[in-house]
């Protein structure tokens, strides 16, 4: 399948893109490539196959449980922290505004 200039003007009017005359012919062509491997795609017998949540079998090691007093590491590692922040008030790392706001 391939996509015609008015299909393809009328697909950057609907996505608010401008394009130029220049620009339209590369499109179709890529458009119609992505379209073409789609269709490619659409051919490839999956009856047998599994979906996966991810392509690499992962595992994620879970951590022990321990008791709420046996936590020194976590406490250690948070003393670490709190020592080389630049900024604190209590238990807060203060840092600079992310967003600007107009007013």
């Amino acid at each position: 399948m391939t996509i015609q200039n008015d299909a393809l003007a009328h697909l950057a009017k609907l996505a608010k893109i401008e394009t130029t005359e220049a620009e339209e012919d590369l499109l179709c062509t890529e458009v119609s490539n992505i379209i073409a491997l789609v269709d490619q795609l659409k051919k490839i017998d999956t009856t047998d196959i599994a979906p996966l949540a991810h392509p690499l079998e992962l595992y994620q090691p879970l951590r022990e449980d321990s008791q709420s007093g046996d936590s020194q590491s976590g406490d250690s590692q948070t003393e670490i922290f709190n020592s080389i922040a630049p900024l604190m008030e209590g238990n807060v790392y203060l840092v600079p505004p992310v967003l600007e706001v107009d007013e």
